[in-house]
């Protein structure tokens, strides 16, 4: 079993500051049943960092089947069982969150968080021993960081499918390199499935009190809510950084590696891509949305016309159609009549 810093030796030890400084670990989820124990398992398998950890809290999105019961089973068990060396038990609680959307559960989870720290991971990954402590040392070293994130790998269930390797950015998977760096381009973000946030930077950033982006809603593939984090961040004056020492594994089913599970996935990742182009934009125009939305028709007509492939012109077309949908979605709110119903607002 290998320890919390056998992934990067030369780095000093995390000391410790304290539970202002504390993280709280979050899962959100949404009917994924028994599946999810074996991602609690791997979070309570984590370093406590020297106690720094404080909690884990699984928002239950409003499920409708057994998931409320496994949770509950696992908490039991797991108060019952032996304590880490390096710190107490972990406090797990659950909590339900109505309202249903990933957007929703997240907020609810930054609202229900007592540290400065709140860590995403996904109910479907699985975080290697020194994830949580990696993200503690990024954040204790630059102070302005308002979000971190780190390697997401793909674990396939089965295959990997050629279509599944080809569209590997769909899935989550995240890797930009062996250094740590700052994340600095303007529409440039780290992927959701596992980040670590400062409350103190995402409250300031009022997307707490309304967001442009609902995210995943129950079974829909609808997407951006981890750029849009990311853009307002920034925005805001914080920094987005990346640390190759922080990893999970992101299962992958053999049902999301289908063409069709890829085309529904394209169709929404391509229709948020221009929303996130208008939160990173300094001054949009109705005219900027027109020009955009003319060559996204005119990229859609293209691929039409010469995307033959049969595993790829599905992916393909249903990507192209859903940006042109965003674009026209964009034009309209700039143009006046979608105006009103810009934001995401709190219910």
């Amino acid at each position: 079993m290998p320890t919390p810093t056998d992934n990067y030796p030369q780095l000093r030890p995390v000391p410790s500051q304290g539970t202002s400084t504390g993280l709280t670990l979050g899962v959100c989820t949404y009917n994924r049943g028994p599946a999810i124990v074996q991602t609690l398992e791997a979070i309570c398998a984590m370093s406590r960092v020297g106690g720094r950890v404080a909690e884990l809290i699984v928002i239950d999105n409003a499920s409708t089947d057994d998931t409320p019961a496994v949770v509950d089973a696992f908490i039991a068990r797991a108060a019952s069982a032996p304590a880490p060396t390096d710190a107490p038990a972990l406090p797990i609680r659950r909590v339900v969150e109505p309202r249903q959307g990933l957007a929703q559960a997240r907020r609810r989870l930054i609202e229900e968080c007592q540290t400065e720290l709140v860590a995403f991971l996904d109910d479907d990954v699985l975080p290697e021993p020194a994830w949580a402590e990696a993200m503690i040392r990024v954040m204790d070293q630059h102070p302005r960081c308002g979000v971190a994130g780190g390697k997401v790998r793909l674990n396939f269930e089965t295959g990997p499918t050629k279509i599944a390797l080809r569209y590997a950015s769909f899935l989550a998977r995240q890797d930009l390199g062996e250094n740590e760096l700052l994340v600095s381009e303007p529409t440039r973000s780290l992927v959701g499935a596992a980040m670590c946030l400062r409350k103190p930077s995402v409250i300031a950033t009022g997307w707490l009190e309304s967001q442009s982006m609902p995210d995943r809603q129950g079974a829909t593939l609808s997407s951006g809510g981890d750029n849009e984090l990311c853009i307002r961040l920034r925005r805001a004056g914080f920094e987005i950084r990346y640390t190759p020492h922080a990893i999970v594994d992101h299962l992958i089913p053999e049902r999301r590696q289908t063409v069709e599970y890829l085309a529904k996935l394209g169709a929404g990742i391509g229709s948020s891509i221009p929303f996130i182009k208008l939160l990173a934009h300094d001054n949009p125009t109705p005219q900027w949305a027109q020009t955009q939305l003319r060559l996204a028709q005119t990229r859609q007509a293209r691929a039409m016309i010469f995307e033959w492939r049969r595993e790829y012109r599905p992916i393909r077309l249903a990507e192209h159609e859903g940006r042109v949908e965003g674009w026209r979605r964009v034009l309209e709110k700039l143009s006046g009549s979608g105006r009103e119903s810009g934001h995401a607002k709190r219910t």
